[in-house]
């Protein structure tokens, strides 16, 4: 029994340095915070006065909208919010998979295709910018926005126009 109460022990001792408070929750906090910027510089091509967070404080990874120390996860915040924020996360997210692609030597094509259902004119604009911004930084290739307004009736589908972009602006 004292063998195996030693032994115990040092299962203990292993679980806690390299579980969620020891070696995994330090990387976690790195690679989130590394995420959380990088997120941020393109969030700032479209909105200089948004800021994305990652939280991972809590029981649950939480990420979304810090607004005013708050977060604001991407779940509850209304659809034209929601792409504002989760664009440049998917940019991101996609420049980051090409980057290791282009390491392997494989090929890589970093495209985000978005359908902005009946944004303001003010929102579709800064995310045509934002985006426009984020492919002249490399976070992608090619861009294709779907805007379009509609009553949640596809009869009634009125205004489509497909917005593709270039460095300089759109085509």
């Amino acid at each position: 029994i004292a063998a195996l109460e030693a032994e115990l022990k040092y299962v203990r001792q292993i679980a806690r340095l390299l579980g969620p408070e020891g070696i995994q929750g330090e990387m976690a906090k790195r690679i989130s915070g590394a995420l959380e910027k990088e997120v941020n510089e393109a969030l700032k091509l479209i909105n200089a006065d948004f800021e994305f967070t990652i939280d991972l404080s809590g029981a649950r990874f939480l990420m979304g909208w810090n607004r005013d120390g708050k977060v604001i996860p991407f779940k509850t915040i209304n659809s034209a919010h929601f792409v504002l924020f989760i664009v440049p996360f998917l940019a991101v997210i996609l420049s980051r998979m090409g980057r290791i692609r282009e390491r392997e030597g494989l090929a890589t094509l970093k495209v985000l295709c978005i359908e902005a259902e009946s944004m303001t004119a003010a929102n579709l604009s800064a995310l045509l910018k934002g985006l426009s911004l984020m492919k002249a930084k490399g976070y992608l290739d090619n861009v294709l926005v779907a805007h379009y307004s509609s009553i949640r009736d596809p009869e009634k589908l009125h205004g489509f126009k497909e917005h593709i972009l270039t460095e300089e602006g759109e085509e």
